[in-house]
């Protein structure tokens, strides 16, 4: 059974108010289709589930010290499963106090995946309309 660790559907699904931040906090982070999201994640549409399991464990998350399961990386405050016509992926919130290269490094590794389509940044994911547009190529 494919498991996404920490994620959310949103399917229709909307909270206003979540934290899975490791510090703890008297903010709330507000978060889904029609919020401010960090990073929005596009797989291609030929990713397997086993790519995409795989691309959670490795890749937007790390393995907990005690290899009992995966925790969001560091400046990571929440992510939650997203879903755009035929296109699934994750949308990414940092928490406030995520530094640069925190921010930087992750979104290198994801730009970096061979199942990756799209990446948004600093987008309201129901608001993305471009999807099947081409990815431009940066020579």
């Amino acid at each position: 059974m494919f498991v996404f660790f920490l994620t959310v559907s949103l399917l229709g699904f909307q909270s206003d108010a979540c934290n899975t931040s490791k510090k703890s906090s008297d903010e709330m982070i507000k978060f889904g289709p029609d919020k401010f999201t960090s990073l929005v994640v596009f797989f291609k549409k030929e990713a397997t589930r086993e790519q995409i399991e795989t691309f959670y464990n490795n890749v937007v998350s790390v393995s907990r010290p005690d290899l009992k399961g995966h925790d969001l990386p560091e400046g990571v405050a929440l992510q939650y499963q997203v879903k755009n016509g035929e296109y699934e992926g994750v949308g990414i919130t940092f928490s406030t106090d995520a530094t640069p290269e925190q921010r930087e490094k992750l979104k290198k590794a994801i730009e970096s995946s061979p199942i990756v389509y799209k990446v948004y940044e600093n987008v309201v994911p129901k608001e993305i309309n471009d999807l099947e547009k081409p990815v431009k190529k940066v020579p």
